[in-house]
């Protein structure tokens, strides 16, 4: 048992199996065996920013809980940078978390200002550099982003999809696309997507 323990497959397949962040988050610190096949159970699907968020230094950011301009019943957080963005900053994310994500379908919860999303543009350079092995990424429904952020915001926030989008490996998105928005465009980059 000890030496099936000890076998990539069978601890990714154990990993898989677990259902909760927190269990798989304990079962990757239970043994060092564990560790690597864990956390990539735990990053291959991301359902928010906040994963990011955490591999930032803590002296980068603040955050700022806001109400919708439109539905003041929905709250939601934003992130802002205090400081110049540097790619030191994101090298911890980009060379051990970001290649474990194949699948990101962010919810509203927690968003990047547009000037953060910016810099991150900036210090990235490149499409899919926030996430280079992703698969299939779901962006913000366009109700949602419209009802959070109004027509002008949600529309800029779309334009930044493509730091999410590798090109060699992407094969699914859902996007729900404003008119003023081109999708060819966008996805031109991506050799493997059809649209």
């Amino acid at each position: 048992m000890e030496e099936a323990l000890q076998t990539p497959e069978v601890v990714g397949l154990i990993s898989d199996s677990i259902i909760t962040a927190n269990d798989k988050l304990a079962f990757a610190l239970t043994q060092k065996a564990f560790l690597e096949p864990a956390l990539d159970s735990l990053w291959s699907s991301l359902t928010s920013f906040r994963s990011l968020l955490a591999c930032l230094p803590s002296d980068l950011y603040e955050t700022q809980t806001q109400s919708s301009p439109y539905d003041s019943e929905r709250g939601f957080t934003v992130v802002s940078f205090l400081r110049t963005l540097n790619r030191a900053d994101l090298k911890r994310y980009r060379t051990y978390y970001a290649p474990r994500i194949r699948e990101f379908k962010p919810k509203l919860s927690t968003i990047f200002s547009m000037k953060a999303m910016k810099a991150l543009r900036q210090a990235t350079r490149k499409p899919g550099a926030l996430s280079p092995c992703i698969k299939k990424l779901s962006w913000f429904p366009r109700d949602d982003l419209e009802d959070h952020l109004g027509l002008p915001h949600a529309v800029k926030l779309m334009s930044f999809a493509d730091l999410f989008l590798a090109p060699a490996t992407i094969w699914s998105i859902a996007f729900e696309m404003f008119p003023s928005t081109r999708p060819v465009h966008r996805f031109s980059h991506c050799p493997a997507v059809e649209y």
